[in-house]
């Protein structure tokens, strides 16, 4: 074999070591951004999973009544209201001239 085929075939190998080099260096680039993404996705997750226990529990530990005035923010946990029944309006009638309902009031 002459020296100028070795040569050609040289060059040739190294312009596909370097291409394969390239594609490679490409990959493991990309690679590394899937598996910083992926655990920057799973710390958030773990974070938002804390903060929804702590609001779930701080909520636990607040009085029904306080609940029900801020259910406009919707804080109210949701509860299972099957069982329970309505409770009925009272409902008062005042005589406007007996005065003494009045006074009990």
């Amino acid at each position: 074999m002459r020296a100028t085929e070795i040569k050609t075939r040289l060059e040739e190998k190294i312009r596909n070591l370097e291409k394969e080099k390239e594609a490679l260096s490409e990959e493991i680039q990309e690679l590394k951004e899937v598996n910083e993404l992926n655990e920057k996705a799973n710390s958030l997750e773990s974070e938002v999973n804390k903060l929804k226990e702590e609001a779930k529990t701080l909520r636990e530990q607040i009085p029904s009544e306080i609940l029900t005035m801020m259910s406009g923010e919707n804080l109210v946990p949701e509860k299972d209201t099957s069982k329970s029944k309505p409770r009925k309006p009272e409902t008062y009638s005042f005589d406007d001239n007996d005065e003494s309902e009045c006074e009990a009031l």
